[in-house]
């Protein structure tokens, strides 16, 4: 009977296991992709012009000066791409690619110029 019951407490131990990670990897998490000029401790990032934003080789969202995008990801680790694009909107000027990690207790509001600045803390908090 000992045995059975070390079986069974395994057999659940791990289903309780999978449930979790399946629910973190298929978790749908809300971004928004801000194109505002911010202002993040003391040090002003100035909105520049249109970019043009994917995140995981997704479609691009087009952003203009302050405007707001978004858009919806599955799971916790992702990449984004910004390319600044010229005043015609139709080449491509520079572009710079981030990797992150949701974190839900910091937000999900990303600031593009601050991004584009430089800047570690480019997700806002709400």
């Amino acid at each position: 009977m000992n045995k059975r019951m070390t079986v069974n407490f395994g057999i659940i131990l791990f289903f309780a296991l999978l449930a979790i990670f399946l629910y973190n990897s298929g978790k749908g998490y809300d971004l928004l992709l801000d194109n505002q000029t911010v202002n993040i401790d003391g040090i002003i990032f100035e909105a520049s012009g249109t970019v043009r934003v994917s995140v995981d080789g997704g479609e691009p969202i087009e952003l203009w000066i302050d405007d707001r995008g978004m858009t919806t990801v599955r799971g916790k680790k992702h990449s984004i791409r910004i390319e600044v694009l010229d005043e015609n909107e139709e080449q491509v000027i520079s572009s710079v690619e981030k990797s992150f990690v949701i974190d839900t207790e910091k937000g999900n509001l990303f600031s593009i110029p601050a991004i584009l600045g430089g800047s570690s803390d480019w997700v806002i908090p709400r």
